[in-house]
C-alpha cells in the first residue's frame, strides 16, 4: 500500500475569526486535492472540510430558525390588526347607534348630519387603532430578530 503525501501550505494562525478559519480552511481544500472541487464531495475526509460543513449547516438551521421567527411576527401582525379592525367595527356601530338615538330623542340635526359627524370620529379613532396594531407587530418582528442575531452571535 503506497501513500501519497500532499503538501499542506503553512498556515500562520494569527487571527481565530471566522473569515480567517474559512480562509485557512479554503487554502487547505484548494491544495488537497480528494477536496478541490467541493467541499461537499463524498471523498473528502479532511478536518477543515468538516468544520465547514458544521459551519454551514449551523448557519442554514439560523437562517431557518430566523425566517420562521419572522413568519411568526407577520402572522402576529396580521392577526392584531385584523381583532383591532373588528373591534373598531364594532366600536363604531355601537357609537353610532347611540348618537342616532341620542339626535333624535333630543330633537337635534337631522340624522344624517349626525351620521356624518360618527363616521369621521370612528374614523379618526380606528386610524390610531390600526397604527397601534401596526406599531406591536414592528415590534415583535424587532424583538423576534434580535433574538436571532444574539443566537448567531453566541454559536
Amino acid at each position: 500500500m503506497q501513500t501519497i503525501a500532499t503538501p499542506q501550505p503553512a498556515v500562520v494562525r494569527t487571527q481565530t475569526s471566522p473569515v480567517a478559519i474559512c480562509r485557512n480552511s479554503y487554502r487547505a481544500l484548494r491544495s488537497n486535492h480528494r477536496c478541490r472541487s467541493s467541499c461537499s464531495s463524498s471523498s473528502c475526509s479532511s478536518s477543515s472540510c468538516s468544520k465547514l460543513q458544521q459551519q454551514l449547516q449551523q448557519l442554514q438551521r439560523l437562517q431557518q430558525l430566523q425566517q420562521q421567527l419572522l413568519q411568526q411576527g407577520q402572522q402576529q401582525q396580521q392577526q392584531l390588526l385584523q381583532q383591532g379592525q373588528q373591534q373598531e367595527q364594532q366600536q363604531l356601530q355601537e357609537l353610532l347607534l347611540l348618537l342616532l338615538l341620542h339626535r333624535g330623542a333630543l330633537g337635534g340635526p337631522s340624522a344624517a348630519a349626525a351620521g356624518a359627524a360618527a363616521a369621521a370620529a370612528a374614523a379618526a379613532a380606528g386610524a390610531a387603532a390600526a397604527a397601534a396594531a401596526a406599531a406591536a407587530g414592528a415590534a415583535a418582528g424587532a424583538a423576534a430578530a434580535a433574538g436571532v442575531v444574539a443566537a448567531a452571535t453566541t454559536a
